[in-house]
């Protein structure tokens, strides 16, 4: 036999595979239809919150920078000292202007004003001055229609990789931006640009965007990107910044793009995340879903199924022996367990040598006969009942019900216990034959979940009064398999037990509501000793009316009767009579 070949094992493995898929179909229908819908709102307002937490970096530093360029537009001897060189250009006057411009830093962010008297004269702040830097803002396609456009200038911000330098700063280039307005006064026009670091506002919005956003990018009122972390995707991003509203949130492409705006100056921003960013912070619950997918199966492959396997295999060990048993046959070795398993295997060990020594009782003598025919009739009822109270608790085993396998197993001992006392007297009380048939029913109940309901109505009168043993479990069995059960297979219905004495006799009574014998079966039954399997019959034997009628006759002789009362469909009664038995005769002697 394959030790892991166990059906009870094939069963708790399927039902355990049930019940993990049902969990995790459950978990993941939650995951993912509450969970993380749930999650991706909260994550799209953080990312939205984000987008405008950056927008208010770029508003305060941009109202900064232009209000210190209208400072210097704002610059009396300012304009007065432009008006004198548009008029009379001259170094001097160009000297002055450009310590009046100096004097206008008053941030640490601010490193250069520059000042252009159109069309073409310019001058820049002592402070930072960079040649380079004058020469590149005015080459800017941007810069150079403010005296046609008459407005006003917010430059990209230029990272460094321009070359650029502000004199006097590390040979690092800085990250920096200007911002440029036009001004005519008395006919004297000018432009006054004002550059600044943009190093703190990049390092503050950087930090920002990494939080939940894959990039943010900037564009001024002339749509022209003014900065962005993915330079890789502006084109897509001045697409999405010209079709999507301030406040919302567009879906394009597998992304999410959040849109706001500066309504005061014209400026958009843009922030994308993909799905995959906004659940970053859900990967680790994903992750462990996952693992709940991998890891039960495997620990259920190396703790549960060698686990299985111990504590079946006893068990199936058992269920062999009693199938493999014949009289005659020698005892199987008790199974060593330490638990109920051995107490039942030492029991049906047990069983087995005495019905061997019962068996072989029978060449003794001729002054054994009758007893022995007796031991044999009570032999022929197989103990199927047993066998299938094993299957009983390998189903319980399964689904760890402790309590219920003690309950049977103590049950199945009695029994076992009142069958194999026949070489030691063949009657007994009616109160043990009741409380072995209680036993029998615990069995019952629990292998049917107590469908069957049973009645008992003994005279307590009879209470001691001694019968042949072993006689009302077979009757009550004789009704469960009969007359209970259904077409269907299913066993369901009532079963009374009645003990009363008639006259000097005492009467046993056990009907069921069952389906009944027709009048051809029943005449049949009583013309032929009780035996319900005609020569004709094939499958299953059925043996419990007629062995109980030959032990009754080896015991009883012609001193008793039994009868079968029944009709089609409205159950049967099973009646027998027998004889009180006097004290003054020890009960075994006649036999």
């Amino acid at each position: 036999m394959q030790r892991k070949d166990f059906k009870i094992g094939k069963k708790i493995a399927k039902k355990m595979l049930t019940i993990y898929l049902t969990v995790m179909l459950a978990l993941l229908i939650v995951l993912f239809s509450v969970v993380i819908p749930a999650f991706l709102n909260v994550a799209k307002q953080s990312s939205n919150n984000l987008i405008q937490m950056i927008r208010d970096q770029y508003e305060a530093t941009q109202k900064q920078v232009s209000a210190a360029v209208y400072n210097v537009i704002a610059m009396k001897e300012l304009e007065g000292l432009l008006e004198k060189y548009a008029s009379s250009p001259g170094k001097n006057t160009g000297a002055e202007i450009e310590l009046y411009l100096s004097e206008v830093k008053s941030s640490s962010n601010l490193l250069f004003v520059m000042v252009e008297l159109l069309p073409g004269e310019t001058f820049g702040s002592i402070h930072h001055r960079g040649d380079q830097v004058t020469e590149f803002i005015s080459e800017n396609p941007q810069y150079k229609q403010l005296s046609e456009t008459k407005s006003t200038y917010f430059s990209p911000i230029y990272t460094g990789d321009e070359g650029l330098y502000f004199k006097g700063l590390t040979e690092t280039p800085v990250p920096f931006g200007y911002y440029s307005a036009y001004r005519n006064t008395y006919g004297v026009e000018y432009i006054v640009t004002v550059c600044y670091s943009a190093y703190s506002l990049l390092k503050t919005t950087g930090f920002a965007a990494d939080m939940d956003l894959d990039a943010y990018y900037a564009f001024n009122k002339q749509g022209e990107c003014i900065y962005a972390t993915d330079t890789e995707r502006i084109e897509e991003a001045e697409q999405v910044a010209a079709q999507i509203a301030t406040d919302k949130i567009l879906w394009e492409d597998g992304r999410y793009y959040f849109g706001v705006s500066i309504i005061d100056n014209g400026m958009k921003f843009v922030g994308e995340a993909s799905w995959f960013t906004l659940l970053s912070a859900l990967r680790f619950l994903i992750i462990s879903v996952l693992a709940l997918f991998i890891i039960p199966p495997l620990l259920f492959y190396l703790i549960a199924v060698p686990a299985q396997t111990r504590y079946l295999y006893p068990l199936k060990l058992l269920a062999r022996n009693m199938s493999d048993f014949s009289i005659g046959s020698q005892p199987p070795s008790v199974i060593q367990t330490g638990d109920e398993i051995q107490e039942v295997s030492a029991v049906f060990n047990h069983m087995v040598e005495k019905t061997n020594e019962q068996a072989s009782a029978l060449v003794q003598g001729e002054q054994e006969k009758a007893v022995a025919m007796y031991k044999l009739l009570t032999l022929q009822l197989e103990p199927h009942f047993v066998y299938n109270t094993m299957n009983i608790i390998n189903i319980m085993a399964r689904e760890n019900r402790g309590d219920d396998i003690i309950a049977i197993n103590n049950a199945l001992r009695r029994i076992l216990r009142e069958r194999l006392n026949t070489g030691q007297t063949i009657y007994d009380t009616v109160k043990k034959e009741v409380d072995t048939l209680k036993q029998y029913m615990i069995i019952m109940g629990y292998r049917y979940e107590n469908k069957v309901v049973m009645d008992y109505d003994v005279q307590e009168e009879l209470q001691e009064e001694r019968i042949i043993k072993n006689i009302l479990q077979p009757l009550v069995e004789n009704a469960f398999y009969h007359g209970l059960t259904g077409d269907d297979g299913e066993i369901a219905g009532s079963i009374s037990v009645l003990v009363y004495q008639v006259e000097d006799r005492i009467e046993l009574e056990v009907s069921d509501d069952g389906k009944g014998f027709d009048s051809d079966t029943l005449a049949w039954l009583q013309s032929h000793e009780f035996r319900l399997n005609r020569p004709e019959q094939k499958g299953d034997i059925h043996i419990g009316l007629e062995n109980i009628y030959g032990r009754l006759k080896h015991v009883y002789g012609h001193d008793f009767t039994m009868d079968v009362r029944s009709a089609k469909g409205y159950g049967s009664t099973i009646i027998l009579s027998l004889p009180k038995l006097t004290l003054q005769k020890d009960p075994d002697d006649g036999i």
